[in-house]
């Protein structure tokens, strides 16, 4: 998302083929841009993929280190209420990290408007 133009351009070519278009992001381009860009993306993205692997700010920034510390828990939230107003399906997933208690961000997801998806962990030292 940090190459807004670019997504877009390329959108509305994919788009225009009649593709269906999804975006996995961390959930801060409002935050980086210090604007909300979800009505630039109105029309383009089918849904929105956003990442929160924490219950709480501080468990967030342990496990991920974003860009914007411990606000970006909030933002990312923020960033999801908003994107149901110019995004058709916005979902927050959450690796199923052995140390996340996965218990406590369906409910995030929830009061947020967006829908809730596990993600596997795959541990590349098992085979």
């Amino acid at each position: 998302m940090i190459r807004l133009d670019t997504v877009k351009e390329t959108a509305k070519i994919l788009k225009g083929k009649g593709a269906k278009l999804r975006i996995n992001t961390a959930g801060l381009a409002n935050r980086y841009y210090g604007k909300n860009i979800l009505p630039e993306l109105e029309g383009l993205i089918d849904a929105v993929s956003i990442s929160l692997n924490g219950g709480n700010p501080k468990e967030h920034n342990e496990l991920n280190r974003p860009q914007f510390g411990e606000e970006s828990f909030n933002e990312i939230i923020k960033f999801a209420k908003e994107a149901k107003k110019y995004i058709p399906l916005v979902i927050i997933t959450a690796v199923e990290l052995p140390s996340l208690d996965i218990s406590k961000i369906a409910p995030i997801a929830k009061e947020a408007g967006a829908h809730f998806r596990i993600r596997p962990y795959l541990d590349n030292d098992e085979k």
